[in-house]
């Protein structure tokens, strides 16, 4: 304690400088050199996405990419702005790729907890849908395949329940029924024995 009210100083150029190393990271994902960043339009597109989870060594199709679109918060799946980038650098206290990478186990912890997959379940459904009222039953469907798996006791049967809906039948996702999946699932805990 006594090293800050000598030093007060010390902590703030370091909370500067990791900041500046995020910047110039998501300048580099951005596309932007620090000659330009005036010009720029402030977002990583998709491409910059991309390389972003190269460099982390991340599948898109990682659930973890989705817990970290929602630490950023981030308002569209296919860019990202400057402050989305900077909560989830300092959510994992990372300035670079490998920090992040060394971060990976406790994220993956983090989401873990059922609370906090739930509303990942909930962010990516917003994300997915972004402008429209609904998802396509197409894509809830890829998405119940992708992030259910592990996460929802009835999860064959309910994926085989959802391949036998007529294509006649298949309507979009609204909100309520991306929840209520979810809730099914917690309150049957995959014992639908009081239910026959």
């Amino acid at each position: 304690m006594q090293l800050f009210f000598d030093n007060p100083e010390s902590e703030p150029q370091e909370v500067i400088k990791n900041s500046e190393t995020v910047k110039i990271w998501f300048n580099r994902l951005a596309g932007t050199t620090l000659r330009d960043v005036d010009k720029a339009n402030g977002t990583i597109n998709m491409e910059g996405v991309e390389n972003l989870l190269q460099s982390l060594k991340l599948e898109p199709t990682d659930l973890i990419v989705g817990y970290m679109y929602y630490l950023m918060d981030a308002k569209s799946s296919t860019e990202l702005t400057e402050k989305e980038f900077e909560r989830l650098m300092n959510h994992c206290q990372a300035k670079d790729p490998q920090q992040f990478i060394n971060n990976l186990p406790n994220l993956r912890k983090e989401f873990s907890n059922r609370d906090t997959f739930k509303k990942v379940y909930e962010h990516v459904y917003a994300l997915q849908r972004e402008q429209a009222k609904s998802l396509s039953f197409d894509t809830a469907v890829i998405l119940w395949e992708l992030y259910l798996k592990g996460h929802f006791a009835l999860y064959d049967e309910f994926m085989q329940y959802l391949q036998q809906i007529p294509k006649n039948k298949q309507k979009s996702v609204n909100p309520d029924t991306w929840k209520m999946v979810i809730e099914f699932d917690d309150v049957t805990k995959g014992d639908l024995s009081k239910y026959k």
